[in-house]
């Protein structure tokens, strides 16, 4: 006859065992035997008290060598983390010194991260020592695989260190540029001039024609590399965020930019425009990119006429930048801002300024877009912050 529940209870009660004693044991046991951690608990003294059986499989499955898992109950997992410490064991030292301030109530926790590797297998493990609740004194140690992160993060290392050196060689190529290319290109360009300039008279119609086309493409091509130095700049220069004036800013830019504004009869109009947390020489750069483009790309026989202004909304200002140039259509209005894009096939130039912009855009955590009709302009707006709080460059 099958025993009912009240009567194992009460066979229970009997024999002096507590049945819901012997449950809630059972109950810790199944819970820690699942557990992937590899758990044991120790007592104040730091013998072992209880292991689960991730514990028993890892020590079986390193050969019961491990230092810091192989020992079970009944032993002194302090004592063990001592003796390996005494022999120059410096992860068992800050073990045995981490579990030492836990059980004093100093720490009410304690981790660590260390490799465990087999000749086959790269493997790290999280320690993490916490008091025993409920009243005891004594410890509880896991140890977590946290192998898949650590060789994660060891790819990222990989990829960081081959992002550095790409970024080194891009800075190396602007020196190059800078020094090895300009240079020469300076010294074509003034041979040429002094040509023209003392033999002009003697030289036919045709010859006279080609050393002026010579001169525009020595003077195109130092344009191009300028404009490549500048995207260069603006993709590995080191930030400095201050207060920046763009009242200030853009009345320099102007100024730099004068005999060109005469040549066209352009008319640059601003007003009220904020001061932001920016980095001063990225934002001339920006602006300057901005004017000239609409200088470069206005309609023949219409003076330009580029107007600015800002609208503010929260912690956040919008540039608004319009001309009425050339303009361009909206379908390629999205590549304008990546390298050597153009708005429309009668454009010249090399399609970096805008790029340059949204570089420099984008180091200040920001937005820059356009809407424009061929003939009838173009409008560039540039949403940004006005300060930032988090920004450590």
């Amino acid at each position: 006859k099958p025993m009912t529940y009240q009567e194992g209870r009460y066979q229970d009660m009997r024999s002096g065992r507590n049945p819901k004693s012997q449950d809630s044991t059972d109950f810790t046991k199944a819970v820690l035997g699942s557990l992937a951690a590899h758990i044991s608990v120790i007592d104040n003294n730091g013998h072992i008290i209880a292991i689960n059986e991730a514990w028993k499989q890892f020590s079986k499955e390193n050969g019961g060598r491990s230092l810091k898992n192989s020992t079970g109950v009944g032993s002194n997992y302090l004592e063990t983390c001592k003796k390996s410490a005494d022999r120059g064991d410096e992860q068992a030292k800050e073990a045995y010194d981490g579990i030492i301030r836990v059980l004093s109530g100093e720490l009410l926790q304690f981790f660590m991260e260390y490799p465990c590797h087999t000749p086959t297998r790269k493997k790290w493990f999280m320690m993490r020592v916490t008091p025993l609740g409920g009243g005891h004194k004594g410890a509880v140690i896991s140890h977590t695989d946290i192998t898949e992160r650590k060789l994660a993060e060891e790819q990222l290392q990989l990829h960081t260190k081959e992002l550095e050196r790409s970024n080194q060689a891009l800075k190396d190529f602007a020196w190059i540029v800078s020094h090895d290319l300009q240079a020469p290109l300076r010294k074509v360009r003034h041979f040429i001039s002094r040509v023209i300039q003392k033999e002009g008279n003697l030289l036919s119609e045709k010859f006279a024609d080609y050393l002026n086309r010579a001169e525009n493409s020595a003077e195109s091509m130092q344009g191009f590399i300028e404009d490549v130095l500048a995207y260069s700049r603006a993709s590995s220069q080191q930030l400095e965020f201050k207060q920046v004036d763009l009242n200030h800013t853009l009345n320099l830019v102007v100024s730099t930019l004068e005999i060109g504004i005469q040549e066209k009869n352009a008319t640059v109009s601003w007003q009220n425009l904020p001061t932001i947390e920016a980095d001063a020489g990225q934002m001339h750069q920006l602006f300057q990119n901005l004017v000239s483009n609409a200088l470069k790309y206005c309609q023949k026989d219409i003076p330009p006429f580029i107007q600015l202004y800002a609208t503010q909304e929260d912690e956040k200002v919008t540039l608004v930048v319009s001309d009425n140039g050339m303009g361009f259509p909206m379908e390629v209005a999205e590549r304008l801002f990546e390298p050597f894009q153009r708005g429309n096939s009668h454009q010249q130039g090399y399609g970096i300024g805008l790029a340059t912009c949204k570089r420099i855009i984008e180091h200040h955590n920001g937005q820059i877009w356009a809407v424009g009709k061929e003939q009838e302009g173009a409008t560039f707006f540039i949403k940004l912050p006005l300060s930032h709080p988090h920004k450590d460059s």
